[in-house]
């Protein structure tokens, strides 16, 4: 098999993530548009929420363990909600001669489907928003900022009153900017508490 041939097929392959992921969303979605009646009736109040984020970057095979993410949402129907969370990570790797200290940020909008499944709530969301890439080293700081798409999933679980435990999984696809990034994607996980406005 020529390189050539094995080079277009990874690009391919490169390329049809975002769509496997966006079918996956869909798919639940629609099994959220078809839930239960008597989960349909619940509306879920305006929600802000707050926690620990954390982000694998396979393309560098760097890890962002240390993160934040903060974020709300405002129902439009019993089972649909507008959403947006903002968020930062950061790492340092080690280097031979200086350690390169880095960091990501990210603001986010988009829709969330939910269906509620006993006491457990499930989700799955699409946002997309703007991104920033930053690296430092010998005291020089480099920049990149680029759109992105973001589908994800999590499950929300009750502990008391108003507040709600959540987990999520993220994946960020990054779009390529002429002269900046390359295109790529990152997979987020986040642990947060949620509050619900009544």
């Amino acid at each position: 098999m020529s390189r050539t041939s094995h080079t277009e097929r990874a690009e391919h392959a490169e390329h049809g993530r975002p769509l496997r992921f966006l079918r996956i969303l869909r798919a639940i979605v629609v099994i959220a548009t078809l839930a239960s009646p008597a989960a349909a009736q619940t509306v879920n109040p305006p929600e802000i929420s707050a926690g620990y984020a954390a982000v694998n970057d396979p393309k560098s095979e760097t890890v962002f363990r240390t993160g934040w993410m903060v974020g709300a949402a405002v129902p439009l129907t019993s089972w649909l909600s507008l959403v947006g969370d903002g968020g930062g990570n950061y790492a340092t790797v080690k280097g031979f001669a200086s350690d390169t200290s880095l960091s990501l940020y990210s603001i986010t909008g988009g829709l969330r489907a939910s269906t509620k499944l006993g006491r457990i709530v499930e989700f799955a969301q699409l946002q997309a928003g703007y991104f920033r890439e930053s690296g430092s080293r010998f005291g020089i700081t480099e920049t990149n900022s680029s759109r992105i798409l973001q589908p994800g999933f999590g499950i929300d679980f009750p502990l008391r009153g108003p507040v709600t435990a959540r987990g999520e999984i993220d994946v960020r696809f990054i779009k390529a900017r002429p002269g900046g990034n390359e295109p790529g994607y990152h997979v987020r996980f986040v642990a947060a508490g949620v509050y619900r406005l009544r």
